[in-house]
């Protein structure tokens, strides 16, 4: 008996496994979050040298949040559509977990698959909203609260928001014992108020970065550039 909701979860799936698995796209976001944290730690340092470091990387940072797809697709160009082909966003990409029907469905046949579409994708941006509005709470808590040890529970409402949307996204250990671990060390060894959400938010980009370069090694370990015949 087919099931179009497993066919189409199963297919949404797979399509967002293959577009994060060379861990390019982390490792963009990685790099935007090292960019706002640098910009605004620069801030803080009262210099011509760095107000000019922390408009600089505030431009970089605009550009990484207003190109970053097209920032990602250059890189995929680059190191993973020549080992494994190409494949468009998962947000772009046409809906091919429909079965060839050949003209042959009837009306409520169509009808029935385009509903189990819509709850998949219902259900899917009801876990990436609930885990943004957790961070999104919780970055309003760190404004609010000016204790050190809000940094610590930011570490974890952010591993615990990245298991909700494990399903959507590619989230390695990496980033789940991370997240905690350096929300902790932000509450020990930052002494500074000021200072905190800017190493923050370095410390997060650079956990990102880490993630995201050791999954494109094993991608590109794993799948190694094809041969040019010799002429």
């Amino acid at each position: 008996m087919y099931s179009s909701s497993t066919s189409i979860l199963d297919a949404e799936q797979r399509a967002r496994r293959y577009w994060y698995a060379d861990g390019i796209p982390t490792l963009v976001v990685g790099m935007g979050l090292v960019l706002c944290g640098f910009s605004l730690l620069s801030a803080q340092r009262e210099t011509p040298l760095y107000t000019v470091a922390s408009f600089a990387a505030l431009g970089l940072y605009a550009v990484f949040v207003l190109k970053r797809i097209e920032i990602v697709d250059w890189l995929k160009s680059r190191f993973t559509y020549p080992r494994t082909g190409y494949v468009p966003p998962p947000v772009y990409a046409p809906d091919t977990s429909r079965p060839l029907s050949l003209g042959l469905s009837t009306p409520a046949t169509d009808s029935s698959r385009d509903e189990e579409v819509q709850r998949v994708d219902w259900e899917r941006h009801r876990r990436m909203g609930f885990a943004a509005a957790m961070v999104l709470l919780m970055q309003v808590a760190m404004m609010v609260i000016d204790k050190r040890w809000v940094f610590t529970v930011e570490g974890i409402v952010i591993a615990a928001a990245l298991w909700i949307v494990r399903r959507d996204f590619r989230v390695s250990p990496v980033l789940l014992l991370g997240s905690p671990l350096l929300g902790l060390c932000t509450t020990l060894f930052v002494p500074s108020s000021q200072d905190r959400i800017s190493y923050s938010l370095i410390g997060f980009g650079a956990l990102f970065m880490l993630d995201g370069a050791i999954a494109l090694i094993r991608h590109i370990g794993q799948n190694p550039a094809p041969q040019v015949p010799a002429a």
